[in-house]
């Protein structure tokens, strides 16, 4: 019984992310396998990623430097959401427009207390953004200068404990690598299983195969 192998550390991580980078850039987009959001999600995380997993640096901030990089990308998140909530109610903007950004109706501000949450709502408006091919140069700093400066943050309790940056930036990227992998398979599901394991495995879907014994837990 086949199972798909998701990645399960940051090498592999990246390593699906430019698979289906490096699959996906084609010229017609009906070519690609898989949706123009996750497409541009992709473009907008795998450099930041790449850049922030890999980011090993002694020195250190300190906690007014993070927050000050926490309130300006806090503000940036609120002020987009503010301002287009306000166009839709004064029918400037369709209500559709919200489904660009994965909202449809917010009747109060989310928290941006969290890291995940900031990551989670910069990447929404940042991919939103890039797909209707508008400036976001200022947000994708901002986003980026907190990641950077979350991994540098003194760390009271050792410096073994992983930036919750980081975490957050993970959980984006897992999500976005199993979308598009959901997707793929989907676009191929009208082949024989052979060739959709061969097509499928050209974007990083990787598959493993379980021995009797753990076949059992799924029964």
């Amino acid at each position: 019984m086949l199972y798909r192998k998701l990645p399960n550390n940051d090498e592999q991580r990246l390593l699906a992310l430019r698979t289906a980078r490096k699959k996906g850039d084609v010229k017609q987009i009906e070519q690609r396998a898989f949706s123009s959001r996750n497409w541009m999600l992709l473009n907008v995380l795998l450099p930041m990623f790449s850049n922030h997993s890999s980011n090993r640096s002694e020195k250190s901030v300190s906690t007014s430097e993070f927050g000050y990089a926490k309130l300006k990308v806090q503000n940036l998140i609120t002020d987009f959401i503010e301002d287009l909530n306000q166009r839709v109610e004064q029918e400037a903007l369709p209500l559709s427009q919200r489904v660009v950004y994965q909202w449809l109706q917010l009747e109060q501000m989310p928290s941006l207390g969290s890291a995940s949450s900031i990551v989670n709502w910069g990447v929404r408006i940042i991919a939103g953004e890039l797909q209707q091919a508008n400036d976001v140069k200022e947000l994708e700093n901002a986003l980026g200068d907190f990641l950077n400066k979350s991994h540098l943050q003194p760390n009271k309790r050792g410096f073994d404990k992983e930036p919750e940056g980081l975490r957050a930036l993970r959980n984006a990227v897992d999500e976005l690598i199993a979308d598009i992998w959901d997707e793929v398979e989907v676009h191929y599901s009208h082949v024989s299983p052979k060739e959709r394991r061969n097509k499928v495995s050209e974007y990083g879907v990787i598959y493993g195969e379980l021995s009797l014994d753990k076949e059992e837990l799924f029964q």
